[in-house]
């Protein structure tokens, strides 16, 4: 009896209910090996075994996974760079997305745009290196660009900072992302505030987030 070999495809997700519907939506196209939801192995440490062994096409990360979807992307591009890397994400934040998309992710999706019947074209598009937004996404994507406007005067140091609170990292967080102290973090908020004619935080956070409202996600969910 001849078999078909199906290319292989890695689904990391933080439950194994998730990587079955990935499964199901790609059976018979591609053959899906799930990571991410063994309690006794280390969710990197199996993706590296399954980049090792199976070479895989394409690398579905979704946002139940215990990583960051950049740490993956590097882990992954540094072994297999022709790897295509797709996001999909239940809450998505155009912030989150750009910087997906800059550490060489080429598809994001939106979990509520009920993507089970083009997931194998998605996959298709990422092994080519195409790149492909749900729609919800895209639609973030280009309020973006209306507003990107408003950031083009401001210095390298100071978007970075912008792009980080607006994934709502804590300053903690954007310290371990960075590498940069606490004190230059807390400078660079001030004179983003003064940028933006705001006296706290809070009401910065509020204009950075406001011009990417997520209304559609907030409608999604239970």
């Amino acid at each position: 009896m001849n078999f078909v070999k199906h290319p292989h495809v890695i689904a990391a997700t933080g439950y194994p209910l998730h990587g079955d519907a990935i499964r199901a939506y790609l059976s018979g196209f591609y053959e899906v090996e799930t990571v991410g939801h063994n309690l006794w192995q280390d969710g990197l440490a199996e993706i590296d075994r399954q980049v090792q062994l199976a070479k895989p096409a394409a690398v579905i990360v979704d946002d139940t996974f215990p990583y960051e979807p950049q740490i993956v992307a590097r882990r992954i591009k540094s072994k297999l760079p022709a790897c295509g890397l797709i996001y999909v994400d239940a809450n998505p934040n155009i912030f989150r997305v750009l910087h997906c998309l800059e550490e060489g992710f080429v598809a994001y999706l939106f979990l509520g745009d009920q993507l089970g019947e083009s997931l194998k074209l998605v996959v298709d598009m990422a092994r080519r290196g195409e790149r492909f937004l749900s729609p919800h996404v895209l639609g973030l994507y280009e309020r973006y660009t209306l507003y990107r406007g408003l950031f083009t005067g401001l210095p390298n140091a100071l978007l970075t900072i912008l792009k980080l609170m607006g994934e709502g990292l804590s300053v903690q967080q954007m310290v371990v992302r960075t590498g940069l102290r606490p004190e230059v973090i807390y400078r660079r908020q001030y004179r983003l505030r003064q940028h933006f004619g705001v006296e706290n935080n809070e009401a910065l956070l509020e204009v950075i987030q406001g011009m990417f409202d997520d209304k559609a996600a907030a409608l999604a969910k239970p």
